[in-house]
């Protein structure tokens, strides 16, 4: 995942860096009325309410980023942009909550779904510069696969044996011809789309201009979201590089030098591409280096 790529489509990205929208707008999506981590750290307990919020900037690069977060980035992020809106395990992707019902989300499914959406846009990557994808790649889709396969099989599904049976999947596809691997990717992410109930729909009101929209019904929820803004991009991950100080995907302005780190806007902001820049000195100097010397 820390593999660059030479190009860049400017066009990809903002005036930051930030990945443009590339599909139909989206409809709003339902939002919680609270959220906090559990005493344990292991959980998000969410409480529903009856608003609905259209936030997409900046929604899946904060998510990807999520891969290794701490709990309490993972409740930001919640709070800003929504939750995953799970219901039992052979129901929808996302479900209707009245307004006071309380359920809870592992911590566990938020950072997998954000190392297997990363891993599913490296592989996406590397098909689109004709370099084979990882095997650790393919088997960060899989793992989404697998989670979404669990959640939509009837009680006595054997779990093991449809895990085993799509890891020795990801290890077959990855031999394939670069073709036969895109049209893999595509029917897999294309399956996602639909465990979330995503469908064009139309959208009309005294606010709002008759317009076509992608979104669901009422119970929509953040996960059909980033799974569409996850589609949208793969149509062009050839031109999308890893922060070399985040999990997170970006479009850089300009085309980088071989080797050379890039950072997205975020960490720009937070100094550290000058942090790296310190560290590496210091390994170049010594430990005895004194501080007045640093760049």
């Amino acid at each position: 995942m820390r593999e660059k790529t030479t190009e860049a489509v400017a066009m990809l990205g903002d005036a930051d860096g930030r990945l443009q929208r590339r599909h139909l707008p989206l409809n709003s999506w339902r939002m919680p009325r609270s959220v906090r981590v559990s005493g344990d750290g292991e959980l998000l307990e969410i409480e529903w309410g009856f608003h609905f919020q259209h936030r997409e900037d900046g929604l899946l690069e904060r998510f990807l980023a999520l891969a290794n977060a701490r709990p309490s980035s993972v409740e930001a992020f919640v709070r800003k942009y929504g939750a995953l809106g799970l219901q039992d395990p052979g129901a929808p992707g996302s479900g209707w909550f009245d307004a006071g019902i309380a359920t809870t989300e592992p911590l566990a499914t938020w950072r997998m779904l954000a190392r297997g959406f990363g891993a599913t846009l490296a592989v996406a990557r590397s098909l689109h510069h004709g370099a084979p994808p990882a095997i650790a790649d393919w088997l960060g889709v899989v793992e989404v696969d697998h989670w979404i396969d669990r959640r939509r099989q009837p009680p006595g599904w054997n779990e093991e044996e449809a895990r085993a049976d799509l890891t020795e999947w990801a290890h077959e596809v990855v031999q394939h011809e670069p073709d036969s691997q895109k049209i893999q990717l595509a029917g897999t992410v294309s399956g996602w789309i639909e465990y979330t109930s995503t469908r064009p729909r139309l959208a009309w009101s005294d606010d709002v201009p008759a317009a076509i929209h992608l979104g669901g019904a009422m119970g929509w929820s953040v996960l059909g979201a980033l799974t569409m803004q996850l589609a949208a991009l793969i149509c062009a991950a050839g031109s999308v590089e890893q922060c070399s100080g985040c999990p997170s995907m970006f479009a850089p302005k300009r085309r980088a030098s071989s080797g050379r780190r890039r950072y997205c806007a975020a960490c720009r902001t937070e100094g550290v591409p000058q942090r790296d820049a310190n560290r590496d000195w210091r390994a170049r100097h010594g430990k005895k280096a004194r501080k007045g010397q640093q760049p």
